[in-house]
Formats: C-alpha cells, structure tokens, sequence
C-alpha cells in the first residue's frame, strides 16, 4: 500500500475550497439573473440555479474530508459525520435507502 500524502490531501482540500468559493461568485451572479427574470421565467430558473447550491454543499464537505485524512483522522469517523446523509451513505459505499431527509441539504447556505 502506498503511503498516504497528507500534504497532497492538504492541498486537494485546499483546491477543494477554493473551487466552492469561485462556484459561490458565479452563484450569485447566476442568482441576480434569476431575479431579474420575468415572474413566468423565473420559477422553471430557480430550480436549475439550486443547482450551484448543491454542488457548492458538496465541495464543502468534500475539502473537509480531506483536511481531516490530512490530518491523520479516521475515514470511517469523517464520513459518517458528513452532513449531507446522501453522500455520506455514497462515499461509505452504501446506497441510500430512500429519499433523502427533508432539509438535509442546506439550501441558500
């Protein structure tokens, strides 16, 4: 088995930061243009605009797992504390029994 790179686990948490902070810039702006869409348009646009919300959710658990394996802590112990149940249960190699909990993800963080 190869040795675990805790500096690489490091920096991939990093880049995993700063993509969720770009996706939050480009969010908002997505967001303004949401708004200012006619009241017909804008419900069908919300929806997709959700989207960054979710993907932004994920890179942020995803750069705290690695901070954590950077630092020497139990895979197990971090996945099963993720907050998103559905990608806990994804990346401890379980599929989710059903739909996932209302208010599980975190809309408009």
């Amino acid at each position: 088995m190869i040795p675990v790179d805790k500096d690489l686990l490091a920096a991939m948490a990093a880049e995993a930061a700063d993509a969720r902070e770009r996706l939050d810039l480009g969010a908002a702006a997505v967001g303004d243009w949401v708004a200012a869409l006619p009241d017909d348009l804008r419900a069908g646009a919300l929806g997709g605009a959700q989207a960054f919300d979710e993907i932004g959710q994920r890179l942020a658990v995803l750069a705290s797992l690695l901070e954590g394996l950077a630092r020497g802590e139990d895979p197990a112990g971090l996945i099963a504390a993720a907050p998103l149940a559905d990608m806990a249960a994804r990346l401890a190699g379980v599929a989710p029994s059903g739909p996932v909990a209302s208010g599980d993800l975190m809309l408009f963080e």
